[in-house]
């Protein structure tokens, strides 16, 4: 919005962000940055990664009533700025998948909520990184850096099985899977120009449909709980941006409006509102806008 002032007795006219809905704080701390949040089946409890002070990064599950949280997770000191573990519930919220750095690789691992059991599956040499479970929890869709192309890979649960979702070329990256199990969408970038959102039909992996292209990157999709819409984080704005965007590629709609960093969207279980993290109040916390 533009708005004319005469700060300083000179008449001026400056640009302004007005958000048409207001976001609200859903989780703070102020000794860490929090990130990449995703709320439980129930909608009861958040997981998300957080930044400490020292370096570590923690994932931890907080429930949304009591604020109690627990750490499922924690990195050793000094944790490169790179690395994210962007973890992900298991549909029946029994698993939780994220990636983390192991003597210089990124790998996949799984973890159950209270933070016991924790294993390496994917065991690559490989970057791996950005786990997504399929509906019926059996696989996991991940990021694998081959060689300089980022290519997403499926794989069951316990790391079995492992092999490539598409053979397209260029890069692939955040993949999300929609809740029928049928769909998937993700980061990709077929000709070198940027980042655009793109589905596919995993029952048919190489019809390929285009749903956001924007100047610059589009990445970061999550899929409504019904299906039907995908939101995502656009660079086009000069800053990141949380946008909504039917699943067909329709209905185009812009949800944050600031100058701050707005990333990692999750919609909420009743579909209502997406759970995003900004560095909006300084340090990156955890908030929810409306979706409708």
């Amino acid at each position: 919005m533009l708005t004319y002032t005469n700060r300083n007795g000179k008449g001026q006219i400056e640009l302004i962000d007005i958000e048409p809905v207001r976001a609200e704080v859903l989780l703070q701390d102020d000794a860490a940055d929090l990130s990449s949040p995703r709320e439980s089946a129930d909608g009861r409890r958040i997981l998300y990664e957080a930044r400490r002070a020292d370096g570590r990064v923690e994932l931890r599950v907080t429930e949304l009533e009591s604020k109690r949280t627990v750490v499922v997770y924690r990195t050793e000191p000094d944790y490169p700025d790179l690395f994210h573990l962007s973890p992900a519930w298991s549909p029946d919220n029994s698993l939780i998948a994220f990636s983390a750095r192991v003597d210089g690789n990124s790998e996949i691992f799984t973890i159950a909520p209270d933070g016991s059991g924790p294993k390496n599956v994917s065991r690559n040499p490989l970057l791996d990184s950005s786990p997504a479970f399929s509906a019926d929890g059996r696989e996991i869709i991940f990021a694998r850096d081959t060689y300089g192309r980022a290519q997403l890979f499926r794989m069951d649960t316990n790391g079995g099985n492992q092999r490539p979702v598409t053979d397209a070329p260029g890069y692939e990256m955040s993949p999300a899977v929609s809740p029928d199990g049928v769909h998937l969408a993700f980061a990709g970038d077929r000709q070198a120009h940027g980042f655009d959102i793109l589905s596919i039909d995993l029952r048919q992996p190489r019809d390929e449909h285009l749903v956001a292209a924007r100047r610059l990157h589009d990445v970061l999709p999550a899929f409504s709980p019904d299906g039907r819409r995908i939101a995502f984080v656009a660079n086009s704005d000069g800053n990141p941006e949380i946008y909504v965007v039917n699943a067909d590629g329709t209905g185009l709609v812009r949800l944050t409006h600031t100058r701050a960093a707005e990333t990692a969207p999750e919609f909420s279980r009743d579909g209502m509102h997406v759970v995003f993290s900004s560095n909006r109040a300084g340090k990156f916390a955890i908030y929810q806008i409306d979706a409708r």
